[in-house]
């Protein structure tokens, strides 16, 4: 029929390879092995009898090159060489052209490197803390060019700290958070203010349960993203009265429509629960609870989550109170262009209104880019804040030694006494077998 190409008969050899040119793109091609069989039966007056054989058929790949794999976000430390990858198949030799953006978004950006080398090699400073994506052209010219995921490398570092002492600046070095303004659109509220009840500096923030009344950071829906790698948040919280729901930190939105209760939640939030501190990683899994703090005291909570152990933990006084694994896959933990970061309050419906006001007293408001250790978030409650409680010291982790018999966190003469008051002791029988 119209458009076959019979090739050549191959005889008694079962392998045989044809070579096209000039197939087109993005076509589907069919094709068969027919058998001839001589003679096939001695009343056939066919010589040749045909045997069709099974059709079968290969699609020719696109003229337009294709990302089959997306470059991804990049956690470092300073001075790391990190590497930015993408994998595509084209028609004719790609070209690659690597830009660093400060908006993630695409146009108007700093082009790093054009050439066949598919991957962009940068060094991890202050500098380069910014965005990138890869465009890929080929001989089918501009109008079927592609455009990598835009992905962000973050340094690991302390990225912003409200210590609210009678304003909203970021103290940070980086200050990439930016400052912050009362409530979604400047406006002040008469049921939150700074007063001189606190636990770092001069002042804290007081937040009186409206949903008005809470702080945000313009700016930040595609800022604070690096959750999906790691995250530190911790904060001094005290409480005034709780009534379910209580948003102290959070940056988080609906991914998708849905109502509040059915949809596709993504980010993370720092919350009370009936008094009780609630770490989420909205999307992933993590859901850490702790038991309530609702007694009129100070407490410095921190939320911790590692992205390569998949694991949400949270401490509260520089001690571990509670830890969740849910076997979470981390490319379960999606990031989108998210709400604000917000303090005092939880966006509730992509931007459209918020919910879960907190009624009490904030103080200090940190976030790192990475998890901390157990080590060093102790080392922020006995060092960075003095021991407010007076506890003296924190077993990091709740991890005793193995031969802390005492039970205080380590091993010394206490816990060899204990030990050798058994020394010798022996139940075998016979009693000669103890000699």
């Amino acid at each position: 029929a119209g458009g076959e190409i019979n090739i050549p008969e191959t005889g008694p050899d079962f392998n045989a390879s044809q070579t096209f040119t000039n197939l087109a793109y993005n076509t589907t091609y069919y094709w068969r092995v027919n058998e001839v069989v001589n003679h096939a039966h001695p009343n056939d007056q066919d010589p040749n009898k045909v045997i069709p054989g099974y059709v079968w058929s290969f699609t020719t790949i696109g003229e337009a090159p294709e990302i089959t794999v997306q470059p991804t976000d990049a956690l470092a430390d300073y001075n790391e060489i990190v590497l930015f990858e993408v994998t595509a198949t084209s028609a004719t030799t790609p070209t690659y052209y690597w830009f660093k953006s400060t908006d993630a978004t695409v146009g108007g950006d700093t082009l790093l490197k054009s050439g066949s080398e598919p991957n962009l090699a940068v060094i991890a400073n202050d500098s380069n803390d910014a965005y990138y994506y890869v465009y890929i052209e080929n001989a089918a010219g501009p109008s079927q060019a592609v455009t990598s995921d835009i992905v962000h490398l973050w340094l690991k570092r302390e990225i912003a700290r409200y210590k609210l002492n009678n304003d909203l600046t970021d103290s940070t070095t980086a200050a990439k958070g930016g400052t912050a303004e009362w409530d979604a659109a400047g406006v002040f509220d008469s049921n939150i203010g700074f007063v001189t009840d606190f636990i770092e500096g001069t002042h804290s923030l007081e937040l009186r349960n409206d949903v008005n009344a809470f702080v945000s950071v313009p700016n930040s829906e595609d800022y604070f993203n690096h959750y999906v790698r790691g995250l530190t948040v911790n904060c001094w919280v005290k409480v005034n009265s709780t009534t379910g729901y209580d948003a102290l930190v959070t940056k988080h939105a609906l991914s998708t429509t849905g109502s509040e209760s059915s949809g596709d939640w993504e980010g993370w939030t720092l919350q009370l629960n009936n008094g009780a501190p609630l770490f989420e990683v909205r999307h992933g899994g993590i859901y850490a609870t702790a038991p309530s703090i609702a007694d009129a005291n100070w407490h410095m909570l921190t939320a911790r989550y590692n992205y390569y152990e998949g694991h949400g933990t949270l401490y509260v006084d520089g001690e571990i109170a509670a830890y969740d694994d849910q076997g979470v896959t981390p490319d379960n933990v999606k990031k989108t262009p998210l709400d604000r970061l917000a303090i005092g309050s939880c966006d509730s419906n992509d931007g459209g209104y918020h919910t879960n006001p907190f009624d009490g007293w904030i103080d200090d408001v940190r976030i790192w880019t990475y998890p901390l250790t157990g080590a060093q978030i102790a080392a922020l409650y006995i060092d960075d804040y003095g021991d407010p409680q007076g506890k003296g010291s924190i077993c990091v982790n709740n991890w005793y030694p193995q031969y802390d018999f005492s039970g205080d966190c380590k091993v010394d003469f206490a816990d060899f006494a204990m030990f050798a008051e058994d020394w010798l002791d022996c139940n075998l029988y016979p009693p000669s077998a103890c000699n």
